[in-house]
This record gives structure tokens, C-alpha cells and sequence, in this order.
């Protein structure tokens, strides 16, 4: 058998470049604690809604960082409201080069969003299974989001981000949804969704 040791001396060589400690190339300031704004599509509930919050980051080298966000959407969602608020959890990883002032990521972040109850008595109709708006309210459920951004870094101390991509919710049943799909046990759902944020870097 011919040996493989150029072989993996490449693959570890490709991994110290990609994790390459901050350096020359790397800023500085490795934290930053930013304010933003969502737009979110529900795409099971035909419903378009907006929410703010909170990230902090931390760039592990010049291609990776880690992200930690909280974000809340206040509106009532549906009419009759079926939920009077979202309150969503997400971490996860960016992965992107940086030149000079500007920069590009993806981003793959999971956790959960919480549905809270209707503001008030929602009707629902005694059939089996239940429409989805019937069953969401006060549950929560796990998401994963995929996107995609750019980062740019007007100053010493800030940075301004925007991204946009999906993000899965994970429905439980028996239940079906407005469009009439039927879901058994559990189902992912996409749902576009887009962010903004302005950062503060330390």
C-alpha cells in the first residue's frame, strides 16, 4: 500500500489555514454585541412578521465565529390571533474570509421559537386532526436557520450586518396546516427570513 502521509499532511495543513489563530490577518477585536431587526415569513400561516433583538459574537479566527442571538416578534399572528408573540433562541457558527473593511459569511445557527398562547379565546373547530393555529399556541419548537451575508466594518469599533436565508420550524401533530398538509407526527417547514443588525465590536 503506497503511503498516505502526503496525503494527510495536506488535510491538516488545509485545517490550520482555515483555523488559523488571530493574527495579521485577523482583527483585533474578536467580540461584538449587536442590536437587530427580522423580517420573517410564516409560511404555514400565510403570515408576514417583524421582530427585534440581541447577538453576540465571537470570531474564533479570521474564517470562524460563533453567534449566540435572542429575538422577539411582538405582533399577534393570524386573525382571529391564534399567538400573540414569538420569542425565538438561536446559536451557531458564521464561516467566512474577511478583506479589509468588508466581508462574506454563511451562517447555520439552531435552537427554538416559542409560540405564546392567543391573547384571547380562539375558536377552533372539533375535527381530528386540528388545524395547526389550534394546536401552536404556548407550544414550542425547534428551528435550524441557513443563511447567507455580508459584514461591513465602518470603523475601528463597528459593524453592520445583512443576511438573509431559510429557516426550518419543526411542527408537531397530528395537525394540518392552511394549505391543507396533513402532518402526523412532525414536519419541518421553510421560512424565509432576513436580518439586519449594528454591532458594536470589542
Amino acid at each position: 500500500m503506497r503511503p498516505r502521509v502526503p496525503f494527510v499532511s495536506s488535510v491538516f495543513f488545509g485545517v490550520l489555514l482555515m483555523a488559523d489563530p488571530a493574527g495579521a490577518q485577523t482583527p483585533d477585536r474578536r467580540g461584538d454585541v449587536s442590536v437587530q431587526f427580522s423580517l420573517r415569513s410564516l409560511h404555514e400561516f400565510d403570515e408576514t412578521e417583524t421582530g427585534f433583538g440581541a447577538r453576540l459574537s465571537y470570531r474564533f479566527s479570521r474564517w470562524i465565529a460563533a453567534d449566540g442571538e435572542v429575538n422577539f416578534f411582538p405582533g399577534d399572528a393570524g386573525s382571529p390571533a391564534f399567538s400573540a408573540s414569538r420569542l425565538e433562541g438561536l446559536a451557531g457558527l458564521r464561516v467566512g474570509p474577511r478583506f479589509g473593511s468588508t466581508g462574506v459569511f454563511l451562517a447555520v445557527r439552531g435552537g427554538a421559537v416559542h409560540f405564546a398562547e392567543a391573547p384571547e379565546p380562539f375558536p377552533c373547530i372539533a375535527i381530528f386532526p386540528p388545524p395547526l393555529v389550534c394546536a401552536i399556541g404556548g407550544d414550542t419548537v425547534p428551528t435550524v436557520q441557513f443563511t447567507g451575508g455580508v459584514e461591513i466594518f465602518p470603523g475601528d469599533r463597528w459593524v453592520v450586518r445583512v443576511e438573509a436565508g431559510d429557516q426550518l420550524l419543526r411542527y408537531s401533530g397530528p395537525a394540518f396546516t392552511a394549505d391543507r398538509d396533513v402532518i402526523d407526527e412532525s414536519a419541518w417547514k421553510h421560512n424565509f427570513k432576513a436580518t439586519a443588525s449594528v454591532g458594536f465590536r470589542f
